[in-house]
């Protein structure tokens, strides 16, 4: 008999669709976003400028130099440059042969995602619809459609998050020392990597403590784990002498607590297309609940001239109407993310038991809060960051209707990616 809260295996025959079926919905994403990314616009778009425009420095200038360089643009750090860098010969820094690359990291992001939810569940199969279904998420198309930071970043994070999977089940069955440490240490050189991507991944440092407290990871292998990560990412806060750029210091002057709404409302729109059944109201108290905080939020807090998908809304509705119908978005993104909430503490707690979920749990509320530490305009890739632990905390899918989410999701990503290629 298992414990509560704790996985088991589990068969693919069991828990959804016709796994053929998934997986050709998910060819079929995946070639709507190659069709996007071929006949995608010559010139740069959006962001692209800001980060091509930092490979290009650190080309010319060195990485040093280009990391301080008073007209730099991009608040990330240095990891997409140098991809971008490593295959500048054959895509010379320039639209659309830059755009590939994300591309090629997304499919990377799937595997890594589906061997890290297959270990998990003692399954046998090299990937799951889980992992397909992250496709399925809208604002995950922009973000993988152009040459911005966040996939480069989340394929680290997902290779950080399977590495520490592998060292709990290792460590659980007193694996040999020798390869504890080598699954310890390249934890800490993902995680590490995964910082110099985006600097968001700091916050969930404070996780090891989970595995600390818990006595699942000997201490001395999370020092390890945690000294590769300095290794690997501390210096360039050194260089920076802070979290950020000098030259964009304006995006960490402060906190922007209402941005923790905003990003739990975008964390409930992706699981509405993975696993909606997580979302249903345990009973009307919390209905209502949801339904007060969404209204709250969207006429009280949220930026009415910044509303979802807004190059689509008013690309396609003009203004006007497209304001409108973005609040209406908004509030139902709100009542969703309020049960979001409710539900995924009411789960993670049924899990205690289980020591890697309840680390996967604590590394996506964490990264959950993140963006309230980014004090300029919010914006939903500040959330692609997490989407390779939301996959592992939801439940494995069982609805034939996967495969029609999946469609709807890449197909609104596909809107909206377009609407970005149109600026």
């Amino acid at each position: 008999m298992r414990k509560k809260g704790q996985l088991t295996a589990i068969s693919a025959k069991k828990i959804g669709p016709s796994p053929s079926l998934i997986s050709t919905t998910g060819t079929i994403a995946v070639g709507l976003l190659l069709w996007l990314i071929a006949t995608s616009p010559k010139h740069l778009v959006y962001d692209e400028p800001y980060h091509i425009g930092l490979a290009e420095n650190i080309f010319h200038q060195g990485l040093g130099q280009a990391l301080v360089d008073p007209k730099n643009q991009s608040a990330a750090g240095p990891l997409f440059a140098v991809f971008h860098l490593a295959f500048a010969p054959i895509t010379h820094l320039a639209a659309p042969a830059i755009r590939w690359i994300n591309f090629l990291l997304l499919l990377v992001v799937v595997a890594l995602t589906g061997l890290t939810r297959t270990r998990t569940m003692n399954d046998s199969k090299p990937i799951d619809s889980g992992a397909i279904a992250l496709l399925g998420v809208p604002f995950l198309w922009p973000a993988t459609g152009m040459a911005l930071t966040e996939i480069p970043a989340l394929v680290f994070f997902c290779g950080f998050v399977l590495c520490i999977q592998r060292l709990c089940c290792k460590s659980q069955k007193q694996g040999s020392p020798g390869k504890l440490a080598v699954w310890a240490v390249s934890a800490g050189i993902c995680l590490g990597l995964a910082i110099l991507g985006r600097q968001t991944y700091l916050i969930i440092l404070p996780s090891f403590l989970v595995l600390f407290f818990l006595g699942t990871v000997k201490p001395r292998l999370l020092a390890l784990s945690l000294l590769s990560t300095g290794v690997v990412s501390g210096w360039l806060f050194f260089i920076w002498g802070g979290l950020v750029p000098p030259s964009q210091a304006k995006v960490n002057s402060g906190l922007q607590p209402e941005h923790l709404l905003y990003s739990v409302a975008y964390v409930a729109s992706a699981t509405t297309f993975i696993s909606p059944r997580w979302l249903c109201p345990k009973d009307w108290k919390s209905a209502l609940i949801a339904a007060m905080v969404g209204t709250f939020v969207a006429v009280s807090i949220r930026d009415h001239g910044d509303p979802p998908a807004k190059s689509l809304l008013l690309r396609l509705l003009g203004s006007e109407a497209g304001y409108t119908i973005g609040v209406v978005i908004f509030a139902f993104m709100g009542a969703l993310g309020t049960l979001w909430i409710l539900n995924t503490c009411t789960v993670l707690w049924s899990r205690r038991d289980d020591p890697f979920q309840i680390f996967a749990g604590v590394l996506l509320l964490s990264l959950v809060i993140a963006p309230v530490k980014v004090s300029h305009l919010f914006s939903s890739r500040y959330v692609v960051g997490l989407l390779g632990v939301l996959i592992l905390v939801l439940p494995p899918q069982r609805s034939s209707l996967l495969a029609v989410r999946i469609l709807i999701g890449s197909a609104l990503g596909a809107a909206i990616l377009w609407s970005y290629y149109q600026r």
